[in-house]
């Protein structure tokens, strides 16, 4: 489809005598091919690449022509043009502005790390989304020192407090795009050795990235160029409006775009969220395959599932799972709190339960906390424990659902009853019972592990860490 569509538009629609692309055409087609996209597309990227990149470039074009419409802002806020203005203030502005960012976008990288590798389309959601309101920011900072007619100000006709606010916001539309540039350079970075098939050519498909993100930039400066003439011919009382309208419907078209481009992924790694939908479907009958799950995620299912998962929080239902020990160490549980404890046969993981009553709130938390052994095939055990925790999991907020009197509305359990409800979901495990139909003495997580391979999952890229909330 979109490698077929990619060929077509660029060189091999085919002459009318012949049935064949022409010369020069095959000729354009190798030249573009040799600039913008890697060395043996498409056969050496995945299916998911052209879409991806089709849609990446149209974001980037809007994005580029909407920077075009704020530079143009900023430049008339910082006095370009008017005759009392200094460059030393405009250069304290930008020092001002850009010390907020750096600084802003080393604690985000501090504070986030691991989280990029696992949620790459989420993150590339994020920094778009921040794009988006740093732009917005920095076109709106400026109309703070315009005066009625949309002319700047000089700096003796502009009140103290107007320009601290534009100070303000050009700082706050600087950290945006600090966020954007941590985030999505990470998941960039994710992307680019999901495209490159374990890493074989990620230097080739990161190098014509940036030709194609360069061809995007150029085009788009252009057209906000061409389009900044059209504006300033207009006459200044409705330049505004007409600025304002055509920012807000590239925005539009910059989140379609987006959306659509992130939608169009496939990736094979798996987290948190999509472990717990994939053995959820396997329990109920088979894996989806890594093209299914991209049509589910971010879709209106995905949001109801993820509304629903908030009901049982709302409800007084909340249960996280932690990778880690139990932080009492086998010492007596905090007030109103019980624990209940069970070992994998093999020993390589363990899984406390502890129960208790919210902090806030009438209803029940609860924690299961995984410690995993470390070693060969690590990967696995850490999936096989968090696909048991996940059972465990589904088994207590059902019984907390059926057992839903006075008492655990008050967030009340008895340590017997946390044990019993341990032990149940022990026994009922599909860790131990055996895979019907198949005589191979399999169980249910054998199955599960089989079948992740067979449908295209990339076993060995376990991006499941220290907490997964409800």
């Amino acid at each position: 489809g979109s490698h077929a569509a990619l060929g077509r538009m660029v060189g091999g629609d085919p002459d009318p005598v012949g049935g064949r692309p022409s010369r020069s055409r095959n000729v354009l087609y190798r030249l573009f091919a040799a600039a913008f996209l890697p060395q043996g597309y498409p056969d050496s990227v995945p299916a998911d690449y052209s879409a991806f990149q089709l849609w990446d470039t149209v974001q980037g074009f809007c994005s580029y022509v909407r920077s075009m419409l704020t530079s143009h802002a900023l430049l008339k806020g910082v006095g370009v043009g008017v005759e009392e203005s200094s460059a030393l203030g405009a250069v304290f502005v930008f020092l001002v502005r850009d010390m907020s960012g750096q600084l802003a976008g080393v604690l985000f990288a501090a504070v986030q790390g691991t989280g990029f590798d696992a949620y790459p389309k989420q993150w590339r959601l994020f920094a778009d989304t921040m794009n988006n309101v740093g732009l917005m920011i920095d076109l709106v900072a400026p109309q703070l020192l315009l005066d009625e007619n949309g002319a700047a100000d000089g700096p003796g006709e502009r009140s103290r407090s107007s320009e601290n606010l534009f100070l303000a916001l050009l700082c706050c539309g600087r950290v945006c795009f600090a966020l954007v540039g941590v985030a999505g350079g990470a998941s960039r970075s994710a992307l680019t050795y999901h495209f490159s098939k374990d890493g074989r050519n990620a230097a080739d498909i990161s190098g014509k990235e940036g030709s194609q993100e360069t061809l995007a930039s150029l085009v788009g400066m252009l057209a906000g160029f061409y389009l900044l003439k059209t504006l300033d011919a207009l006459e200044r009382s409705i330049q505004t409006q007409v600025q304002w309208l055509v920012f807000a419907l590239l925005t539009l078209l910059h989140m379609y775009s987006n959306y659509r481009a992130v939608r169009s992924l496939q990736l094979v790694s798996l987290n948190a969220s999509k472990v717990s939908h994939l053995w959820t479907r396997f329990s109920a009958g088979q894996v989806p395959s890594p093209a299914d799950y991209a049509q589910y995620e971010l879709s209106p299912l995905h949001l109801y599932d993820w509304v629903r998962e908030k009901v049982n929080v709302v409800k007084g239902r909340k249960i996280d799972i932690v990778f880690g020990e139990h932080p009492l160490g086998g010492e007596e549980d905090a007030e109103g709190q019980v624990t209940a404890s069970l070992s994998d046969p093999d020993g390589d993981y363990g899984i406390t339960l502890t129960l208790g009553p919210l902090a806030f709130g009438r209803g029940v938390r609860g924690t299961l906390f995984v410690s995993v052994r470390e070693g060969a095939q690590e990967g696995r055990r850490k999936l096989k424990a968090y696909c048991h925790a996940v059972h465990i999991k589904s088994w207590v907020i059902r019984s907390l659902e059926a057992r839903s009197g006075p008492a655990i509305k008050r967030g009340r359990i008895d340590e017997e009853w946390a044990s019993y409800i341990l032990l149940k979901a022990d026994e009922g495990d599909v860790f131990k019972r055996r895979y019907p139909r198949i005589s191979k003495g399999w169980t249910w997580w054998d199955r599960f592990w089989r079948d992740l391979k067979k449908k295209g999952w990339a076993r060995d890229k376990v991006y499941i860490y220290c907490s997964c909330k409800n």
